[in-house]
């Protein structure tokens, strides 16, 4: 009776903890601070700075638990590696430049999303984790949806009206807004949503992939409806890939197109570099002539130009982040619209480096594991997207990095320790 008694409050535990969970990914989808009244928005940014807080607290309190010195390397190379390059670009870098300001909330608010993937992916079950991560996920989407049909027909959508201060004086915004951003940046948030469902559905459920289909379809056409091209494109590539992946893997039939975490990366880089030496030229404008667009991609053109003048004037540094307007002064936008150019703006070759560290400790182990042409996949289109459009501030792709490397390879021994000390609590 007592081992009935034991494995039920045991089960109810989980049940909270997956609860909370659950509520933790969701706190770090900010909405726009123009889409809900102020309270909302501020209560919305202060439970992920809880969140954040609760999820480092208990993080070093492991860490420096004396009952817990057999299990070996407590601090991991990947966990230090996303860390730093986050908190150097928002924090560090700015005391090697003038203008840049240290953000100290977009600091722990990197470090405790980090934290509590490090924490999941090593405590709970990784069916759990994955459940707990999609359900946040979708609900966040649903969220956005609901705005996006409120303010269908409305020009700037839920940023209707909004000024917005430039170089050159007040504009009233004509983009489609909505409750977390505007079209072309929301994928940034939903492909990454999109790969997770994708890899449940392949590892734990494979009935469940006519709602994952459904969840991809309805993206697409609100990316379609409301023309928004790169996020339109990109997402149709990995609608057709990721449904190309799940029927080979779940029919276990040879897949003709494998995805390399190393090729892909390497692959996105030459991209970026051939993107941003023609656009502006004749060959642009005539790609850009099939979509109804002109050669400048939208004026990216002077944007990329005057980036790549800025960062050769401070190129070991960078200029740290920025006032809003300094930086708009000096580039005519708020950000570069390329990954490869902001990383370098703002962090400098330093900043660079970090970053390619980061990626390199994510290199997965197991290489044979076919999910991993799903995350890979995710990887590419969404670094493909950043090379017209750049959201760093979002952290939504660092999940990807965690699942690639720690659900593509065997169960290690550090997570052993760690799901055996957990359950004996």
């Amino acid at each position: 009776m007592f081992k009935i008694k034991y494995i039920r409050n045991y089960e109810i535990n989980l049940n909270i903890l997956k609860g909370l969970l659950t509520f933790a990914f969701l706190s770090f989808y900010l909405p726009n601070s123009e889409s809900v009244p102020g309270i909302i928005y501020t209560l919305w940014r202060y439970s992920a700075l809880a969140v954040a807080f609760a999820a480092i607290a208990y993080y070093l309190i492991y860490l420096f638990n004396d009952d817990l010195k057999k299990i070996p390397n407590k601090i991991n190379i990947r966990y230090v590696s996303a860390i730093l390059f986050y908190v150097y670009m928002y924090g560090i870098s700015s005391f090697f430049t003038s203008g840049g300001e240290f953000q100290s909330y977009k600091c722990v608010y990197f470090t405790g999303f980090i934290t509590l993937l490090e924490l999941s992916v090593h405590f709970l079950k990784q069916k759990d984790v994955i459940k707990t991560y999609l359900i946040a996920g979708v609900t966040a989407t649903f969220i956005y949806a609901v705005s996006f049909v409120m303010y269908f027909n409305v020009v700037g959508g839920m940023h209707h009206g909004l000024e917005k201060q430039l170089s050159y004086g007040y504009v009233t915004t004509d983009q489609n807004w909505y409750f977390f951003t505007y079209d072309n940046a929301s994928l940034f948030i939903f492909l990454p949503i999109a790969a997770v469902f994708v890899y449940y559905c392949v590892r734990f459920s494979k009935k469940s992939f006519k709602y994952c289909f459904l969840y991809e379809a309805f993206v697409l056409f609100m990316y379609i409806s409301k023309s928004a091209t790169s996020a339109e494109v990109i997402f149709a590539l990995f609608f057709v890939g990721s449904t190309y992946y799940f029927y080979k893997i779940t029919s276990r039939k040879k897949i003709r197109i494998n995805i390399e975490y190393k090729k892909a990366w390497i692959a996105v880089l030459i991209f970026h570099i051939v993107v941003l030496t023609i656009v502006g030229s004749d060959l642009a404008y005539q790609i850009a002539g099939y979509f109804g667009k002109n050669g400048s991609f939208t004026g990216r053109d002077v944007i990329w130009q005057r980036a790549i003048e800025y960062i050769s004037e401070s190129p070991v540094f960078g200029y740290g982040m920025e006032d809003v307007l300094y930086k708009t002064m000096k580039l005519v936008f708020p950000h570069c619209h390329n990954i490869l150019l902001e990383i370098l703006y703002d962090g400098g070759i330093i900043g660079f480096g970090l970053y390619v560290f980061f990626i390199i400790c994510f290199i997965p182990k197991n290489k044979k594991s076919l999910t991993n042409n799903i995350f890979n996949l995710c990887l590419m289109c969404y670094l493909i997207g950043q090379a017209f459009e750049t959201q760093l501030s979002f952290p939504y792709l660092i999940p990807i990095f965690y699942f690639n490397y720690y659900y593509s390879c065997k169960t290690n021994k550090l997570n052993l320790f760690f799901q055996s000390d957990i359950l004996s609590a």
